[in-house]
Formats: structure tokens, C-alpha cells, sequence
């Protein structure tokens, strides 16, 4: 239960729980502006792996945009070959919901 809070509160979370080979993780509300992790070099290719979380206010609860390595993300989710990769992903925030059509493209 602790990992699962942890990706919770970095704005991350398995439907599966990690079952599949390459799980896919949804992208919500990260209560951070900012978190690095850093990867093993032994295991993964990527050094880091960053969520920027820009207009995250507590009346911001909703991911307005999404950007994996400046290539917008519209499925509201990236997988964990993304994030052992390393790389960006940036979150825009904002207190309304976006428009259908961001959310089911």
C-alpha cells in the first residue's frame, strides 16, 4: 500500500497493478509541483525520470495538458518504458475540466 500511495501522490496510478509487461500508468493529480526520481543505471536506460507540475494549486485539480518530452500526451497516460526511459513529463492544471475531446483522443 505504500508504493500505491506514493504514485498517487506524484500524480501516477496502475489499473492493473502492474501485471502486464510494460503496465501502463494513468496521470492525475500529483500533490507536488515537482519530483525527480532517479533511475538505477544498472537496470534502467534513463538517468532520471521528471513530473513538472505547473498551475497546481489546490483549486487545480484537473490535468489540463500533458507532455511527455515536449510530444503532447492525450490518453492521460504513459507507460513504465516511458518513465525507465527518463525524460519530462509536464502537467498543466486547471480548476475546470478539459474539453471532451482532449480527454477521449
Amino acid at each position: 500500500m505504500g508504493s500505491l500511495a506514493v504514485l498517487m501522490k506524484i500524480g501516477l496510478f496502475q489499473m492493473n497493478g502492474g501485471t502486464e509487461e510494460n503496465p501502463a500508468y494513468q496521470i492525475g493529480s500529483p500533490i507536488f509541483d515537482k519530483v525527480i526520481i532517479h533511475l538505477n543505471p544498472e537496470y534502467y536506460p534513463g538517468k532520471t525520470f521528471e513530473i513538472e507540475c505547473n498551475n497546481n494549486t489546490p483549486d487545480n485539480v484537473f490535468v489540463r495538458t500533458i507532455q511527455l518530452n515536449n510530444a503532447p500526451v492525450k490518453l492521460y497516460a504513459i507507460t513504465h518504458e516511458d518513465i525507465v526511459n527518463g525524460g519530462i513529463l509536464k502537467l498543466e492544471m486547471a480548476n475546470s475540466r478539459p474539453p471532451t475531446e482532449l480527454v477521449h483522443n
